[in-house]
């Protein structure tokens, strides 16, 4: 009698078995969906969207005001947002700093390494005046 017990509880550990193997798929499959979304690769590939998002909002706006000619903009997959260049005055480095500002909850870092460079004029009479002494 025993024998016959035993015979009926393999049996339902088999019939078990492919419910144990689809519970195993499903749980993989979450897992890799989990991963696809929020690992290290797709949260950094988020960031670099963002970023490249917001470089081409900017670049008409700096393309339309001279001021701004010699300042570019590149997209690193850090993710990052890099502005580089030279302005005319502190002016124009204020209205930059305004123009180009990182959004509430980016994903990304935003660097400026802008800086502002006097006039011909103003470097002209700087050098006269530091000639005379």
């Amino acid at each position: 009698m025993t024998s016959g017990l035993n015979r009926d509880r393999r049996h339902d550990d088999v019939q078990d078995m492919p419910r144990a193997s689809l519970v195993t798929l499903l749980l993989g499959v979450s897992f890799l969906g989990w991963c696809a979304y929020f690992g290290p690769g797709a949260v950094r590939q988020r960031g670099v969207n963002e970023a490249n998002a917001l470089s081409q909002a900017i670049k008409p706006k700096l393309a339309a005001d001279a001021r701004f000619a010699r300042v570019s903009m590149l997209v690193w997959t850090h993710p990052s947002l890099e502005v580089m260049g030279e302005v005319p005055d502190e002016k124009a480095l204020q209205d930059l700093e305004r123009l180009v500002q990182l959004p509430a909850g980016a994903h990304f870092h935003l660097f400026m390494h802008v800086t502002a460079s006097p006039s011909e004029t103003e470097r002209a009479r700087t050098l006269g005046a530091t000639d005379s002494n």
